[in-house]
């Protein structure tokens, strides 16, 4: 689970409905990954889109020291 990632992890609580929480069971299954990790990736991914359009997000990824992805 998120090898690539170092240091200590938070853990993030998310609700969804039921049928949503299926669809996204099963597409992990498909793609052999944690639900977790999907929704880190999804979360990752919004976030640095943001970024690029949006000063204020990517002052908040620098303050972290977090390099915008390419």
């Amino acid at each position: 689970m998120l090898k690539h990632i170092a240091g200590a992890m938070k853990r993030v609580q998310v609700l969804m409905s039921p049928g949503c929480h299926r669809v996204l069971k099963q597409l992990c299954a498909i793609d052999s990954i944690s639900m977790s990790e999907f929704m880190y990736k999804c979360t990752r991914t919004y976030i640095h889109q943001r970024a690029k359009t949006d000063d204020h997000i990517l002052t908040l990824l620098q303050r972290e020291g977090i390099e915008l992805d390419p």
